[in-house]
């Protein structure tokens, strides 16, 4: 795996890939996010690089999560959900 300098990440493509996870189709995904499918491509993409592995298997019915893919998915609710309530205390501040 690269090693991933996480100054130079885009943290808007955590949330993206959980889009993506959750909805196993890029088009969706999309959607969800507001962004169009080719913006959402291209975010793949990005985030394909990011960690160094291909993420998603296109099958007929959509995207089927690689062992990678589902091994982050088990944290990146959790952190995302805590950067969140991080900028809710640090606006009540």
């Amino acid at each position: 795996m690269n090693d991933i300098d996480i100054e130079k990440v885009d943290l808007n493509l955590l949330k993206s890939l959980r889009a993506l996870i959750s909805e196993q189709h890029v088009g969706n995904a999309a959607k969800r996010m507001h962004v169009s499918q080719s913006a959402m491509s291209h975010t793949l993409s990005r985030l394909r690089e990011t960690f160094d592995d291909p993420l998603f298997i296109r099958t007929s019915r959509g995207l089927e999560p690689t062992a990678r893919a589902i091994s982050i998915s088990s944290k990146l609710s959790r952190i995302l959900d805590e950067l969140c309530d991080l900028f809710e205390l640090a606006a009540d501040l």
